[in-house]
């Protein structure tokens, strides 16, 4: 019940901060401003293409830096200013802070996806109706059957959506554990790296196996072990073809696959903030 206390406390104390705001608004008027611009491709579906792949790449870029500034605003700065000793002179354990905290900022989190995903669906829309007004002329059946592509793309970004959202979840728990014990800055610059490497460890883990020694194929089971796998959790056509098939399935293992990444960054949070000095 402290635990959840805190996290409701987290997400109102976190939706008061400024730059939240600026990152949605930012990233809407992104995707609206590239949504009125050629794009070159030739192909009405390519273009199309292009445009539902700024929107999820826009909206787990501006998750991830709300989920930084949240726990940088809400963990690091609350013990730098030892606001943190009010609240552990309550009968409110440390785990229970750690935890309140990850889920305050997994809240506030879910909460910017949300907007996003409200906001960004119709700016989309936007973006293909004068599309199909340019290239009337020349594509008629793309105003003809406008409504009918309008939600087909609403139900597969709204897919996208929930899976950019288990990307940047996976890495809330480290965030929390970072701001713990490192400056914001250092937190911050961590928290990006292992985002960056995740797209990219498997795609290493697999050239270490195929190399066939022990250091790598020893290398590639720690990096993966280490290393939030985000090629798993990303949206693709081919995930979409699956998921259109079991999106249950689909988004449940990669929720389950988040949720224990980030379970283990908010267990070594814990340990972290164990023996941590606050006064």
């Amino acid at each position: 019940m402290r635990t959840l206390t805190i996290a409701r406390a987290t997400i109102r104390e976190a939706l008061h901060i400024p730059v939240l705001h600026v990152l949605v608004i930012g990233a809407v008027v992104l995707v609206a401003i590239v949504g009125q611009m050629p794009r070159f491709t030739m192909s009405e579906v390519d273009d199309l293409k292009m445009l539902k792949d700024l929107v999820l790449a826009t909206a787990t870029l501006a998750g991830l830096l709300v989920a930084i500034f949240t726990a940088a605003n809400v963990v690091t700065l609350e013990i730098e200013n030892w606001t943190v000793v009010t609240l552990l002179s309550k009968p409110v354990r440390r785990w229970e802070f750690v935890a309140g905290k990850w889920l305050g900022v997994l809240g506030t989190v879910a909460i910017t996806f949300v907007a996003l995903t409200a906001l960004l669906v119709p700016t989309v829309w936007w973006g293909m109706w004068t599309y199909a007004l340019d290239w009337q002329n020349i594509h008629p059946e793309l105003s003809a059957n406008f409504w009918a592509n309008a939600w087909d793309t609403a139900n597969e970004l709204a897919r996208g959506m929930v899976m950019s959202f288990l990307q940047v979840a996976a890495l809330t728990g480290v965030a929390t554990a970072l701001c713990v014990r490192t400056p914001a800055v250092v937190s911050a610059t961590a928290t990006v790296s292992l985002f960056v490497a995740g797209n990219f460890v498997s795609s290493a883990a697999r050239a270490a196996e195929a190399s066939g020694s022990f250091l790598g194929t020893f290398g590639a089971v720690l990096a993966t072990s280490l290393v939030a796998d985000q090629s798993a959790l990303a949206f693709s056509p081919e995930a979409a073809s699956w998921a259109a098939k079991m999106p249950a399935a689909a988004i449940g293992w990669g929720a389950l696959y988040a949720l224990a990444y980030a379970l283990a960054g908010v267990l070594g949070g814990v340990l972290l903030f164990r023996h941590r000095e606050v006064i």
